[in-house]
């Protein structure tokens, strides 16, 4: 099992700067930096400005956004870096990544030469000897013929290349292995060992970092949580069956029947009455099972009741901040569907499918969308107006979202398609889309075999390049 982790892991590492220009941006993701934007056209990439005007249309291959006044793209020649006139700042390179944690580009040639450039192209340092692949904080992760290890900003050695690839890194640290197989170890990004068990101390087929001394490491299927001094967090005879936003989820297997609650990081109980004899997670809930009678119950991560009775089945409606409770009231299914706050949003008697919450991204107007067939592939769509269900669709197939009053879904095809709610019409004319995304700054940029731009804000004014 660790030779097969360490071959996949391998791979994945040689192939982390191949073929396109990788960006690590921050969370914040506008449209438009530096007043350009990159859009793909039917001849290439080019950049408009805020006018919705072609500012630069040198039909690059591929084109990063602007980024303190530079950007990355593509040419038949190679990548190298550009200013806002679409002057070239640097060489053609091989391959060029740029990571915004770090204000720096890493640069492969074809000559086997690595290295960091600044922003503006300047080259920082090059290597023959180390392949770059990634960055953690400002520790850049490589490989070399000796093994696997990280440099700093200035190209300096700050984990020797003496391991396997890198299992995990995150929380300011990475867990490796030694070339010969004999030790774990965790490092932070200063140089320092966390944790160094060997194999004959600890069989271990991989390691989650928790926190820098917090880890759960996982062997023939097993889970359990340790300390950085590899102690077990949790008592005797209790086990880690889940992990998700600082909760733990832990099996006493002691018990008469096992029984399961959830924990803090330091194993500690957060709340009794969350015990279940399982617990599963959601992205914002956790779902405690009554198997004996046959009823389940939901909790916050912190274990507090979000429903304050066992109930006959809890469904995700695919929102996070949404739940549907399912009773059985005088011989029929009745459907409740709730905030997570508690309120109730909305009550459906004598249904059989479970419908899905979806809210406008925009507007925020609630939307409650529900099966018309047991195989879920068509459904009708209401919009939630007090107590009442307005239609907004007629029968359509697999609903993705709704952005700015404009419906986006499958067709029978499985293609996308985009409704205008407003009027019900088809909204764009483009044959085929491939794919959109919505930018924090208000548009919506739609891609087919030429690419649409809404401005959101100006109702959903259309822009086609």
């Amino acid at each position: 099992m660790k030779r097969l982790l360490i071959v996949l892991l391998m791979i994945l590492s040689l192939v982390t700067l191949i073929g396109c220009i990788k960006t690590n941006e921050s969370d914040e993701n506008p449209l438009f930096n530096n007043g350009l934007a990159p859009i793909k056209t039917k001849e290439g990439y080019v950049y408009i400005n805020n006018k919705f005007k072609v500012a630069l249309n040198d039909n690059y291959l591929t084109a990063s956004k602007f980024y303190k006044g530079t950007a990355v793209v593509e040419t038949l020649e190679g990548y190298f870096v550009i200013d806002e006139k679409g002057n070239k700042l640097s060489d053609n390179y091989q391959i060029l990544t740029r990571y915004e944690s770090i204000d720096s580009i890493i640069y492969a040639k074809s000559n086997n030469e690595y290295g960091l450039l600044d922003l503006n192209g300047k080259v920082i340092f090059t290597t023959n000897e180390y392949q770059l692949h990634d960055v953690l904080d400002e520790l850049i992760l490589g490989s070399s013929s000796t093994g696997y290890g990280a440099l700093n900003k200035k190209g300096e050695v700050v984990i020797d290349f003496k391991y396997n690839p890198f299992n995990e890194f995150s929380h300011s640290a990475v867990y490796l292995t030694d070339k010969s197989n004999e030790y774990h170890y965790v490092i932070d990004t200063k140089g320092n060992i966390l944790f160094k068990k060997s194999f004959d101390e600890m069989d271990i087929d991989n390691l989650r970092i928790i926190d820098q001394t917090k880890y759960i490491i996982f062997y023939e299927d097993k889970n359990t949580y340790i300390n950085n001094l590899g102690e077990p967090i949790l008592p005797v005879g209790h086990i880690l069956t889940g992990y998700a936003n600082n909760t733990l989820i832990v099996t006493d297997l002691t018990a008469t029947l096992p029984i399961s609650y959830l924990a803090d990081l330091d194993g500690n109980i957060l709340n009794e009455e969350a015990f279940a004899q399982s617990l599963s997670l959601s992205p914002s809930f956790v779902i405690g099972h009554d198997y004996i009678n046959n009823s389940v119950q939901i909790f916050d991560y912190n274990g507090n009741k979000l429903y304050p009775e066992k109930v006959r089945t809890i469904h995700d409606v695919m929102h996070p901040d949404y739940f549907l409770v399912v009773k059985y009231e005088s011989g029929k299914f009745s459907h409740y569907y709730y905030h997570i706050d508690g309120t109730l949003i909305y009550h459906l008697n004598d249904v059989t499918h479970a419908g899905r919450i979806i809210e406008d991204s925009i507007t925020k107007e609630l939307y409650l969308t529900i099966p018309v067939d047991s195989q879920y592939s068509s459904y009708v769509t209401y919009k939630i107006k007090g107590k009442s269900l307005i239609i907004a669709t007629d029968i359509l197939k697999t609903p993705i979202e709704i952005i700015s009053n404009l419906f986006i879904y499958y067709d029978a095809l499985n293609q996308i398609k985009i409704r205008d709610l407003k009027n019900g019409e088809n909204f764009l004319t483009l044959e085929t889309i491939l794919n959109y995304q919505l930018y924090d700054d208000g548009y919506l940029v739609v891609e087919g075999k030429a690419t649409s731009v809404i401005d959101i804000k100006n109702n959903n004014k259309i822009y086609t390049f």
